[in-house]
């Protein structure tokens, strides 16, 4: 069966599809990379030894947090239920904005080509927890849940510190997800705190060095390499 293009209907003469840049400086395209590796995988497959069948983990929980202290970071939490799970991986990756900025400046205009092909100061760090581990993090999840299962409410903050651009949490559920993302203008202070907390053990969690598995593979949606052209098409 022959499918033809999308059609485009609109009040104009003329109507065409078209691709503009739209990343105009280097330090922007940057952040378009951290926020692709930040969101991504949406899955990641374990095995943990060679024999073992490949278990599927999705992205369950997300915190993400942009230009704190010239870095921003993510936190996601993978498992294989959104309610019920007993082993979880942890996923950290972190932009190191300020080392970023400080190589831009380095480069001449004769050497804009190598800023062009060049990746972002990005590391990420992912770390499979079996039951025996993840006990305490599970915790902190389920209490994250009873704080926000009716929602964020955000109030107005009327003396904004700056410490943080933007904040980001996300929680899947089977009946769907909550999803906020706020600025220093507004606030919550509870929910806010447990992220602290949260994350701060998460911190601790993520460094372990026992139990290592067999393989590890991160589901994206597009391979990084060619993401990472299509940002440079687009500059």
């Amino acid at each position: 069966m022959n499918v033809s293009n999308p059609k485009n209907y609109g009040n104009a003469d003329i109507i065409t599809e078209q691709s503009k840049p739209s990343i105009k400086l280097v330090m922007l395209r940057y952040e378009d990379m951290f926020d692709f590796y930040s969101e991504e995988p949406f899955s990641i497959d374990i095995k943990t030894d060679e024999k073992s069948d490949i278990s599927v983990y999705e992205q369950i929980l997300r915190i993400r947090m942009w230009n704190r202290n010239n870095q921003s970071y993510s936190w996601c939490i993978y498992a294989n239920d959104r309610h019920e799970f007993n082993s979880i991986i942890i996923r950290k990756v972190t932009w190191d904005m300020e080392n970023d900025k400080s190589n831009i400046k380095k480069y001449t205009k004769s050497e804009k080509e190598k800023l062009l092909s060049s990746w972002a100061t990005i590391v990420t760090l992912n770390r499979y927890l079996d039951s025996s581990d993840s006990n305490e993090i599970i915790k902190m999840i389920k209490g994250l849940d009873l704080l926000i299962e009716n929602g964020i409410m955000l109030y107005e903050n009327a003396n904004p510190t700056w410490e943080w651009r933007d904040l980001e949490l996300l929680r899947l559920y089977d009946w769907g997800q909550i999803h906020n993302t706020w600025s220093t203008h507004r606030k919550n202070e509870d929910v806010e705190n447990n992220i602290n907390v949260f994350t701060s053990t998460l911190e601790n969690f993520i460094e372990l060095t026992k139990n290592n598995i067999y393989f590890m593979g991160l589901n994206y949606s597009i391979h990084p390499e060619k993401y990472k052209n299509i940002l440079i098409d687009k500059f």
